[in-house]
């Protein structure tokens, strides 16, 4: 893959001087410019409207986006407030929450000297805003892209670790400084200092990281791999200091969060399951019967959102993992979920369908 010049590491580097103030979200409804179009080729805003049809059980979204076309990867900000969402073939949007309106396109990726504009276009692999919702980061293949979350203007961008690979995943620490990767290349997790993609640290892990997660405090990150296994890593101590590790599954880890010192894990066996950080112990533990794919820790950590191979999400309270919602509306395999303001719970499919589901925090409403 061809090197770009050193000099877009500086134009990110002083990109980093950027006002650090969340901006607010835009509401105004404008002329419709982006990269969506009708058939005709007209410029287009798609609307969240309400859906033409319930699930089985008479349940229905407050409201749908149909896009058409596959959704790579979502993420809201930390506020939830702004909705950012990769689609097949289109550049990455902003979308205001938790009304779930268009809010603005981002630049086009930039593309690689000498790379080919053949074919349909994949978009990111991974976005993350950073803590103070400022900016946001676009994985795509092994660059990390940094933009403006406000205009959507590129700020610079820096290269994976050499030889790495592709970054599959990335999640921001909560003092903004640095990032958490995992690597397609060689399956490892990396600290990366987050204005220079400067390695810190590599983490001594056994077995192919797919999930990341930092804790309240960035002093410490947990890391799943593919086969099950869980290490937790004091990333404040002595870099070849052995972690922590658990194995609560032999099949792949599909999601992890902190909650305070607890941490919080979905894998394909089909449970959720917490284990107390400090001594390992299993705390509670959620079968959920149906391998789970995706998963998404609400802001507050009181939430949970989990999907199935059988396109089910249900919604979990924590700490006491008990099952409060469960939606079957979607009719093709779930992509991705995010949480957002109200709560909304924002569920992306393979038809092309973004979902809104108004989620009341304490209720039980299992379907």
């Amino acid at each position: 893959m061809p090197r770009r010049a050193a000099a877009r590491s500086l134009v990110f580097a002083a990109a980093v001087a950027a006002s650090c103030a969340p901006h607010p979200a835009r509401i105004v409804d404008l002329p419709p410019t982006g990269p969506f179009r009708t058939q005709t080729g007209e410029a287009t805003h798609p609307r969240c409207a309400r859906p033409e049809r319930r699930g089985p059980d008479g349940a229905a979204p407050r409201c749908t986006v149909s896009f058409r076309r596959g959704t790579t990867t979502m993420t809201a900000s930390p506020d939830g407030t702004i909705l950012l969402i990769a689609l097949l073939d289109v550049e990455p949007t902003a979308w205001t929450l938790p009304a779930v309106a268009f809010g603005h396109p981002f630049a086009p990726i930039p593309t690689e000297e000498h790379e080919p504009a053949v074919g349909e276009r994949e978009g990111p692999q991974a976005l993350a805003v950073s803590p103070d919702g400022a900016t946001t980061l676009f994985a795509v293949e092994d660059r990390l892209i940094r933009y403006d979350l406000a205009s959507g203007a590129v700020l610079g961008e820096f290269e994976a670790p050499g030889h790495t690979g592709m970054v599959n995943d990335v999640v921001w620490s909560p003092d903004g400084a640095a990032l958490m990767i995992a690597s397609a290349g060689d399956g490892k997790a990396r600290l990366l200092d987050a204005a220079t993609g400067r390695v810190i640290r590599t983490l001594p892990v056994e077995g192919r990281i797919v999930e990341l997660a930092f804790d309240r405090t960035g002093r410490r990150g947990a890391v799943g791999t593919e086969i099950g296994t869980i290490a937790i890593v004091d990333l404040s101590g002595a870099k070849d200091a052995r972690p922590a590790v658990l194995t609560p599954s032999t099949q792949e880890i599909t999601g992890l969060g902190f909650l305070d010192d607890t941490l919080v894990v979905a894998a394909r066996d089909g449970r959720v399951r917490l284990f107390d950080v400090a001594s390992g112990a299993l705390v509670r533990e959620a079968d959920l019967h149906a391998a789970t794919a995706r998963f998404a820790l609400a802001t507050d950590g009181r939430l949970a959102a989990v999907s199935d191979d059988r396109n089910v999400v249900r919604v979990m309270s924590l700490p006491d993992a008990v099952v409060r919602h469960t939606f079957a509306w979607h009719q093709a395999s779930i992509t991705a979920l995010a949480w957002g303001a109200g709560p909304t719970l924002l569920v992306a499919d393979n038809d092309g369908e973004l979902a809104a589901w108004d989620v009341v925090p304490g209720s039980r409403g299992e379907r």
